[in-house]
């Protein structure tokens, strides 16, 4: 991963951050949510990438809805809600809060690569995330 930018007004309380990277065999992420300091996150496919190669972005949500959210929850308490392969040109964008548990399924294929841009809006302070009835 290499970051292009990371900028910040002093009077607005939000930067973004830009990078791009590329994801090769074994790569994977856990089920978590990013920093309680995110607001909002995007990814652009530079290539297309096989679904039987592993590296889909995945969705979750929770069997039961927690008492207390953690960042990296158990696999067995979630449901993948979303398996989204990575296609040229194509741009994934979500809020970042507790809820948003999103990963990466492991890329198995040794040649193939997933390239993408990666980007985010982040607070320089924490959020405080409250769910709404």
């Amino acid at each position: 991963t290499k970051t292009f930018f990371s900028v910040s007004k002093d009077n607005c309380g939000v930067y973004c951050d830009f990078d791009f990277s590329v994801a090769g065999k074994g790569y994977e992420r856990e089920p978590h949510f990013d920093s309680k300091e995110r607001i909002l996150n995007f990814l652009f496919y530079i290539n297309d990438f096989d679904s039987n190669n592993g590296g889909s972005f995945q969705i979750y949500k929770y069997k039961n809805e927690p008492n207390k959210y953690i960042q990296q929850p158990l696999i067995e308490d979630l449901l993948i809600s979303k398996n989204l392969v990575p296609k040229k040109g194509s741009l994934v964008t979500f809020l970042s809060s507790p809820q948003s548990i999103h990963g990466v399924d492991k890329i198995n294929h040794l040649e193939d690569k997933r390239y993408f841009f990666y980007g985010s809006y982040t607070s320089i302070k924490e959020i405080e995330w409250k769910k709404i009835n």
